[in-house]
């Protein structure tokens, strides 16, 4: 960790090399797919390396690498929350019925006779 500190990317890549393996298979366990978990796994190390120098204590290292991760994952997990309810929301919109071209044709032509006619030219 001190290494680090000083710069040296060797000491990032022994830190990598120490963690990869448990980390990922947490983001895996987590996540539940591959795709998801790769995703999530390089995020995790994105932050790390951009964060390292705040870490109070290098004795807490591997605690604080998975509170990245833990708040990783959550972000995803609120983003694809929201993304299923939006996907929800226009399942729903879309499943609404078409009125018919038929339905009520008075009021149509009832409509249309009150807009003035540069309007009614573009409708009809």
């Amino acid at each position: 960790m001190l290494a680090y500190a000083r710069d040296d990317l060797r000491a990032f890549d022994l830190l990598y090399a120490r963690n990869r393996g448990p980390l990922y298979r947490f983001l895996l366990r987590s996540a539940g797919d591959r795709a998801s978990a790769e995703e999530l796994f390089q995020e995790t190390w994105v932050r790390v390396f951009s964060n390292l120098a705040s870490l109070d204590d290098p004795s807490r290292l591997a605690p604080w690498i998975y509170g990245v991760a833990r708040r990783v994952l959550a972000q995803h997990v609120s983003l694809s929350a929201r993304d299923r309810s939006l996907g929800e929301e226009l399942d729903q919109a879309t499943a609404a019925p078409v009125p018919d071209e038929t339905h009520d044709p008075e009021r149509v032509h009832a409509a249309l006779a009150q807009l003035p006619l540069a309007q009614r030219e573009l409708l009809v």
